[in-house]
């Protein structure tokens, strides 16, 4: 959750919570967008907007062993998603959700980022990860 904390803007940090565990109080609605399960994943660190105001949304996933495929296609079809909801109600949240990055990292980790300046948040968070 550092790596996304140190990613982004204060503003980001105060409006948008990151889940860490399926204890945290929001976790269930989470896992419901994502149409993934704490099962699906070894680790996480998943702050994503839940209403569709703003396209948003970043993920640092482990997926738990034989799961990778389950939890590509749950973070390939919440940006679906959201590019859908966004296309003829928000052209400039539809522009955020088009140019989502989702990527594997060498240890497997999956990367999910949607949000103004995806490019430069994605590499703070690539870095933070990669220093630890």
């Amino acid at each position: 959750s550092s790596a996304i904390t140190g990613a982004r803007s204060q503003e980001e940090n105060d409006a948008f919570e990151i889940i860490t565990s399926a204890e945290d109080p929001n976790a269930e609605l989470i896992f419901q967008l994502l149409g993934l399960s704490d099962e699906d994943m070894e680790s996480y660190a998943i702050s994503v907007s839940p209403m569709n105001v703003k396209a948003y949304g970043i993920a640092i996933v482990m997926p738990a062993k034989d799961q990778e495929e389950t939890v590509r296609t749950g973070l390939q079809t919440f940006i679906d998603t959201q590019r859908m909801n966004f296309e003829f109600y928000l052209p400039d949240q539809y522009e955020v959700a088009q140019n989502t990055r989702l990527e594997k990292l060498d240890d497997g980790a999956l990367i999910m980022v949607m949000c103004e300046d995806q490019d430069t948040v994605y590499d703070s968070i690539v870095s933070a990860i990669q220093s630890k």
